[in-house]
């Protein structure tokens, strides 16, 4: 029933009536029968499967550096530029070498499904490769801008300590001269004090030593009298007495 319909269907279209839903039905259902021309082989080229040797390799160094950087990242907070110049230089030969396998394949790389699985597996790699570096250099870059305000702080931390130390020298070397100059004062008193002390105790002595050399010489000049007589009025035994009577009245005193 199948021909009849294939038959009929330029009159349909030579009259300009539209199709009905089995005509298409039935038309679906030859062009299913028909067997599938097999696809034709396509040669790879030599340097292809050494090229995506090479990209793989690329990658997996990549991801080494990367999970290296991701490490210290988490250590450190930081990310160095020489490291990070690396893993950008990775990128670039990547990316070189995936064009050049894209070029060189002449369009025919769709044709081969295992090819393209491949390449289009790496170059997705590649992507997420790339997104984890754009993070890695924002976390970089949000570390090193909180490190440096950290730094900020603690140096003006540190000037504020340094300061501080300085007044707290400044005000104990005062208080350490103040102190030296009371002791000095204090010694100072202490020992005028005890000239003056000496200084009367030499002046009583030699008065006392004084006044008993006049006493011997008077008492030798003038022997004991009798007691039943009266004693001469002599002047300088009337000084003499009187002498001792001033000092005996200083001692009571």
């Amino acid at each position: 029933m199948a021909t009849p319909a294939l038959a009929q269907e330029p009159e349909v279209a030579k009259s300009g009536a539209e199709p009905t839903p089995s005509d298409t039905l039935q038309e679906l259902l030859q062009l299913q029968s028909k067997p599938k021309a097999p696809p034709k082989p396509v040669k790879l080229p030599d340097w292809l499967p050494e090229t995506l040797s090479i990209l793989e390799g690329e990658q997996f160094a990549l991801q080494e550096v990367m999970a290296v950087m991701q490490g210290q990242l988490e250590g450190q907070g930081s990310l160095q530029a020489e490291q990070l110049a690396k893993i950008n230089q990775s990128m670039s030969k990547l990316t070189q070498q995936m064009g050049r396998v894209a070029d060189l394949s002449g369009g025919d790389i769709e044709s081969n499904q295992a090819l393209a699985v491949h390449v289009k597996r790496v170059s997705l790699q590649l992507e997420h490769l790339a997104k984890q570096l754009l993070k890695l250099e924002q976390r970089a870059i949000i570390s090193e801008s909180s490190e440096s305000k950290h730094n900020r702080a603690i140096k003006a931390v540190g000037k504020r300590i340094d300061g501080m130390e300085s007044r707290l020298q400044d005000r104990d070397s005062q208080l350490a001269q103040r102190m030296r100059t009371i002791l000095w004062l204090f010694a100072g008193i202490m020992l005028i004090m005890v000239g003056l002390y000496g200084a009367l105790y030499w002046m009583r002595r030699e008065s006392n030593r004084t006044l008993q050399a006049q006493f011997t010489k008077l008492v030798s000049k003038n022997p004991p009298l009798d007691p039943d007589t009266k004693p001469a009025c002599d002047p300088d035994v009337k000084e003499l007495i009187d002498t001792l009577h001033d000092l005996s009245q200083d001692k009571k005193s």
